[in-house]
């Protein structure tokens, strides 16, 4: 019964660490997004699925929901991430 009791206060102390963390932390977790570059306007493209702003109206979100998520200008021609896969 010993061990039991060892336990229950070891998960209690784990629990309210875990709460004390989070109410210290909580406004430091949430980050801005950043600004889109001079650099990813002029290539066309930025990976990623959350829109930065100054990213223009005329892009679009392409591979939406993998780790290849990227936006880029619709009006651009396709880029080397377009390349067929080796057989």
């Amino acid at each position: 019964m010993k061990v039991g009791k060892i336990i229950l206060i070891l998960i209690l102390v784990a629990l309210l660490a875990g709460l004390f963390y989070y109410s210290s932390n909580k406004n430091t977790m949430i980050t801005e997004i950043p600004q889109i570059t001079q650099e990813e306007l002029a290539q066309g493209w930025y990976y990623g699925e959350t829109k930065r702003p100054g990213t223009p109206d005329t892009w679009i979100l392409r591979n939406a929901g993998t780790r290849g998520a990227q936006w880029m200008d619709s009006t651009a021609k396709a880029t080397y991430h377009d390349k067929p896969a080796d057989k």
